[in-house]
Parts: structure tokens; C-alpha cells; sequence
């Protein structure tokens, strides 16, 4: 499997993660938004979707405190 994710920012709050999966032939590609750092919408249909949502603000706030805001 490859992943990788690129995470957007707008002054200083997550607005955007978008996701590229890989695995065999199979590609899928999922996009989460955020705003006041709650979900607003994501792409995936799964049923961890909501947690999936709350792992990328953690995520994206351990970045912002190990590379400054």
C-alpha cells in the first residue's frame, strides 16, 4: 500500500486534507474539509469516515506545533 496526504492550511486552521491511496491496481482518492477545525465535508463513503476526519485535526495540530505556525 502507498498513501499520502497533503494538508491545506489558511491562517493557521486546516481547511483541506486530500488523500491518494494506492494498493495493487486499486487508486482511490478521498478530499476532507474543515472549518474552525471541526469536519464540514469528506469524500469518503466508509463507515470510520468521522474518525478518520478527527485523526487528520490531530495530525494537523501536532504539525503546526512541531513546525510553528
Amino acid at each position: 500500500m502507498i498513501a499520502s496526504g497533503s494538508f491545506y492550511f489558511t491562517r493557521g486552521k486546516l481547511i483541506k486534507v486530500e488523500e491518494f491511496v494506492a494498493e495493487g491496481e486499486k487508486n482511490e482518492t478521498f478530499d476532507w474539509y474543515f472549518i474552525d477545525d471541526k469536519p464540514l465535508y469528506y469524500s469518503s463513503k466508509s463507515e470510520k469516515a468521522a474518525e478518520r476526519a478527527r485523526q487528520l485535526l490531530l495530525i494537523s495540530d501536532a504539525m503546526h506545533k512541531k513546525f510553528g505556525k
